[in-house]
């Protein structure tokens, strides 16, 4: 897997010796714009430089670095500079020729080049042997090269000079677990750790590494959490998959709450793994209790409300966060186009315009503008935002203006927009969007098939609905937005209406719509007893039943994992077999600590079993959390699982409704 090195960033030039007089005119004249971060204009004055001097090799080497480093990422003119400066530089000046083979080395590591990144950090190595963080570079490219001994070798001798650097301490734990020396590994994580105790991400990432190596999945989702913690960043929709197991992970998010209930951060973080994975209700009810506690954390409320069509709360919290955050209109402008409001959105985009990347905001007035038919003023816009576009933009602005000429009646302006679009794409999804508007159904299928299988999330499958809808493919529009409702789309964004104006009609699609519609409302119920239940009022959930060999079975949630019971009010306690149990207990749904000793009990039949006691920490009946649950581990292995009276008793009334075919529980 390619990481993402923090030491890398040291590996930059510094350019130390800007006002060498040595130095060309227009090397100096880069240095203020260099130091002020203006990269743009840096360029700009080097080419000047290189166009009066093609020799010059110093401009010829910055120009490499910006190329490679400054957000730019364009390798292959990085390259073309970096030989250039290679091919001009005194030799005898090895300070800036390690430089340059140092921007190589960087260059073909990005592009996945390992075995050329090596001879370019070998290179910068020999010429500048004091320089750590070449010999750290080049150690990070033979562990991608699996060379273990030669980085190890590297990384212990820059320890060896400095015991204190703590972030090599971590790498080369990482590097010797990958090794598979386990005990080494720990070793140095722990040395790691204690020189840096604090925001120690690697040291974490280790020992997310180590605990999943074992078995232990609670443990890694403790570090991996502990690492999303330093780190300042929601849990996403690859973090997730990174542990395969949606149960765990929720598990161990609510072990966060658990230990600091009244930690905003931690219940915010809880919402996020639901949030990321369409459990838009649970995400919602859990982000109410963060917003409860601190009201920055208000703002990621209104765009949960947003997928929930709660927009009437969204409005009023942006609206409320604004007299604090100037820059929340364009968050309000997104609300407003998410629900079809235009003009609304037209005017808080205008409000927005001082933002960065402006052609996005005059795109957005003229996507409102065309939702309305309103087209010559939409174009107005559309031309706008293309003047403004950026290289990295302009493929999209012109892809938009296409799909305006298509709805204008004008396909053959609008071919060549998405023809001259094609030379200016800024990601591979941008290019579905205008293989489809082209009408290139092979090429958009390449696409999905290449994306599907790293996706899961409702919004990713959105994009590959609204893709075929631009293909004017009906079935697949249908099909994938349905997956995205399977993954917990409630809503159709407005803001693209017009691409499904031709589905309108559909039954499949407007039975799909109504489905979400109807899904929608039935979560908005849901928060609604929980949020009457919290507040002291009684809470009615309903689970439906099934008959299966003359009991009532009922599904309900163990801390996250999912579980048909019977339905018993003879049982004392919930009861579960040691098959269940134990799979449980390898999973990271039970833990140690949640086994609590051992009883005699008697069933519903009169038969007495022993069994091992255990603690429930999370049981979900329907819409009802309940925490701390006792129940009963049954040596027979073929025992049922029972739902008994621990979980009965933590309800004023249970009852079953046979002509509804459901179990009413009210809390």
């Amino acid at each position: 897997m390619k990481r993402v090195i923090v030491y890398l960033l040291l590996a930059v030039i510094a350019l130390p010796t800007f006002a060498d007089k040595k130095k060309s005119y227009w090397f100096q004249r880069s240095e203020e714009y260099y130091q002020n971060q203006d990269y743009e204009s840096c360029l700009a004055t080097l080419e000047k430089g290189v166009a009066e001097d093609p020799k010059d090799a110093y401009c010829w080497a910055v120009m490499a670095e910006i190329y490679s480093k400054r957000a730019f990422a364009q390798y292959g003119k990085a390259l073309e500079a970096s030989e250039q400066a290679l091919k001009y530089m005194p030799k005898k000046d090895t300070y800036w020729m390690s430089m340059i083979y140092g921007i190589r080395g960087d260059i073909y590591y990005k592009v996945e080049e390992y075995e050329q990144s090596a001879v370019a950090y070998e290179q910068a190595v020999r010429l500048l042997p004091e320089r750590a963080e070449f010999r750290f570079s080049l150690a990070d490219v033979y562990t991608e090269l699996k060379r273990y001994d030669e980085a190890i070798a590297l990384m212990k001798k820059i320890v060896d000079d400095d015991p204190a650097e703590s972030y090599v301490q971590a790498v080369l734990a990482r590097t010797y677990l990958e090794h598979g020396d386990t005990l080494l590994a720990e070793k140095h994580v722990k040395l790691s750790l204690a020189l840096q105790p604090d925001n120690n991400q690697m040291a974490h990432y280790v020992l997310f590494n180590l605990a999943w190596g074992r078995g232990n999945k609670l443990q890694a989702a403790r570090e991996y959490l502990e690492i999303l913690h330093q780190h300042g960043t929601e849990v996403t929709a690859h973090d997730s998959l990174r542990f395969n197991d949606l149960p765990l992970l929720l598990a161990a998010t609510r072990l966060f709450v658990n230990e600091s209930p009244n930690d905003p951060i931690n219940v915010a973080y809880h919402a996020g793994v639901l949030y990321e994975e369409g459990l838009y209700a649970e995400a919602y009810l859990w982000q109410k209790k963060a917003a409860a506690m601190d009201e920055e954390q208000e703002t990621r409320l209104a765009g949960i409300c947003n997928e929930l069509g709660l927009w009437e709360e969204s409005e009023e919290i942006l609206t409320r966060q604004l007299k604090q955050d100037s820059t929340l209109h364009g968050a309000l402008a997104h609300l407003y186009m998410c629900k079809g409001d235009y003009e609304k959105a037209i005017e808080q985009n205008k409000l927005s315009m001082s933002a960065e990347q402006p052609e996005y905001i005059y795109r957005n007035i003229s996507r409102a503008l065309l939702n309305m038919g309103r087209y010559d003023e939409a174009m107005l816009y559309m031309d706008t935002a293309i003047v403004l576009a950026d290289k990295q933009s302009t493929g999209t602005m012109l892809f938009n203006r296409g799909e305006l000429f298509d709805c204008m009646g004008q396909p053959d302006k609008a071919r060549e927009d998405y023809r001259n679009a094609e030379q200016n794409v800024e990601s591979d999804k941008t290019q579905a969007y205008i293989s489809a508007l082209l009408g290139d159904a092979a090429a958009v299928q390449h696409y999905v098939d290449s994306v599907l299988p790293t996706i899961h999330g409702d919004r990713e499958l959105d994009d590959l609905a609204e893709i075929y809808a631009c293909l004017h493919d009906a079935d697949n529009a249908v099909k994938y937005m349905r997956m995205a409702f399977e993954h917990g789309r409630r809503i159709l964004y407005k803001a693209n209406m017009f691409r499904y104006r031709f589905i309108v009609d559909n039954p499949a699609w407007q039975a799909l719509l109504e489905e979400m519609e109807q899904t929608r409302l039935a979560d908005l119920q849901t928060i609604r007893r929980s949020l009457q239940s919290e507040a002291g009022g009684s809470a009615v959930t309903e689970i439906p039943f099934k008959k299966q060999g003359g009991v009532n079975q009922v599904q309900c949630t163990i801390n996250g994992l999912q579980l048909y019971f019977v339905f018993d009010t003879g049982a004392s306690d919930v009861s579960i077999s040691n098959v269940e149990a134990n799979f449980m207990l390898k999973n990271g749904y039970l833990t140690e600590s949640d086994f609590m000793g051992k009883q005699n009990f008697v069933t519903a039949t009169g038969e007495i079993h022993e069994g091992t006691i255990i603690n429930l920490r999370e049981v979900r009946v329907g819409d009802i959390v309940l925490t701390n649950i006792k129940a009963s581990v049954v040596k027979n292995q073929n025992a049922p699982l029972l739902l008994g009276q621990s979980v009965f008793r933590r309800f004023g009334k249970v009852e079953v409704d046979n002509n509804a075919s459901v179990i009413r529980f009210v809390k």
